[in-house]
């Protein structure tokens, strides 16, 4: 039997699926000691607040088992990840749901709990005017079946999705859902779905998109040709941006780390830079919730010169076999998956597709991704002289927001293009 797909966005896509025989029942900001030097938009902030602060135990976690299966360029959006389990989570029961809650959440929470908390995220998320920084969700059904109706209302109701019913065997629907996703990640992600099959019942879509201008913009009449060391020896000349200031910096005798901000200073791109003694792979394999934490309350402002590549990549992978190795594995199992809360039908989870787009430039940065799930029935101390950090190797980075912690891109950058 061929497998129904549904699909989801957000720099990434979930593709949900049901056998077309089955009857599917109706329907702390960081804690930069720099921050004083760190203009921070905190004007959306609430007493709540720090109740929706996300763990970055997630975003390391799945980037770290990532990471580490590859030595080449690595680029995905946690958050999009996040968000878009988050979704399928509001269909899960017994053990599957248990898996999952063990995957995402730092401790149990109701359910309704946990979508308040998403819905805040979204919202805190999106409400800063210094970047843009797009969520977009969807549902699209096929218009002659029908999904558990309080399944479809908390999606709609925590995560504003769109929840739109087709009739798929109209071609004009798969151009439809692609334009919507093109649209959403500022046609940085021009196509996730190549078809619609004919046991295709559902596509659930979460797509971000993110634009920031630094907050200092590095001068382009000092971008200027300089090596790039790979890891396997090689190098290659690529544009490197320069720029000297006062930076939130820090160093450990593996490591030298700046933090970039973007706009007011809420967002900040984040670069770590192993000693020419170390590698990347070591510095990944270091990567913990607790470090990341430490790493994050380090930062001191101190004047030096920085010089950073322009980079551009897209990157795609399916996340099947990464979130079963982090525990998530019921849901994958035909006959044991338990998704009671989507649809009466024996579905599992088929596909969990993940693009990504990033482009750095002395501008700022520019990036996107979408999600899709498939469901088929069946410190060392701060020295104080000015630092010099050419970023001309390996280096592992992340875009974070500085209020809540929330990790919404991490990569591991091996080549330039």
């Amino acid at each position: 039997m061929q497998i129904p797909k549904l699909a989801s966005l957000i720099v990434f896509y979930f593709c949900l699926l049901a056998t077309m025989g089955c009857a599917i029942s109706s329907a702390d900001q960081a804690n930069l000691t720099a921050q004083e030097k760190i203009a921070t938009d905190t004007s959306e902030v609430t007493a709540d607040t720090k109740s929706m602060n996300p763990s970055p135990k997630f975003a390391i976690n799945l980037f770290k088992q990532v990471a580490q299966s590859q030595k080449q360029n690595v680029f995905l959006s946690p958050v999009s990840v996040e968000l878009a389990l988050a979704m399928l989570y509001n269909g899960a029961e017994g053990q599957t749901k248990n898996q999952m809650t063990n995957l995402l959440l730092p401790r149990p929470l109701p359910l309704n709990i946990f979508n308040t908390q998403n819905s805040q995220l979204i919202k805190s998320l999106t409400a800063n005017p210094a970047v843009k920084f797009r969520i977009a969700n969807s549902v699209w059904a096929r218009q002659d079946v029908s999904f558990q109706t309080s399944f479809l209302d908390r999606v709609r109701s925590a995560y504003s999705a769109l929840v739109a019913s087709r009739n798929f065997s109209d071609r004009r629907v798969l151009e439809e859902i692609n334009q919507w996703v093109s649209q959403q990640t500022g046609g940085k992600i021009p196509k996730i779905i190549d078809e619609i099959k004919r046991d295709d019942v559902m596509f659930l879509i979460n797509a971000v998109y993110f634009q920031g201008n630094w907050s200092h913009q590095f001068d382009k009449s000092l971008t200027a040709n300089q090596p790039f060391f790979m890891a396997d020896g090689k190098q290659k000349p690529v544009p490197m941006m320069v720029q000297v200031r006062e930076f939130p910096y820090f160093e450990s005798d593996r490591f030298q780390s700046v933090s970039l901000p973007y706009g007011k200073g809420r967002f900040s791109m984040y670069i770590f830079l192993p000693k020419p003694n170390q590698q990347l792979s070591s510095l990944i394999d270091s990567l913990s919730t607790e470090n990341w934490e430490q790493w994050m309350r380090s930062y001191r402002m101190r004047q030096g010169k920085v010089e950073l590549p322009k980079f551009k990549l897209e990157y795609e992978i399916n996340l099947n076999q990464t979130l079963q190795k982090l525990g998530m594995q019921e849901a994958f199992v035909p006959n044991r998956a338990n998704f009671q809360s989507l649809t009466p039908a024996p579905v599992f989870v088929s596909l969990v597709k993940h693009k990504t787009f990033v482009e750095v430039n002395e501008e700022g940065t520019e990036a996107a991704g979408s999600t899709g799930i498939g469901i088929s029935v069946t410190s060392v101390p701060m020295p104080t002289a000015p630092f010099n950090m050419r970023v001309d190797r390996p280096f592992l980075t992340a875009i974070r927001d500085n209020q809540t912690g929330a990790i919404l891109f991490m990569g591991a950058i091996y080549d330039i293009n």
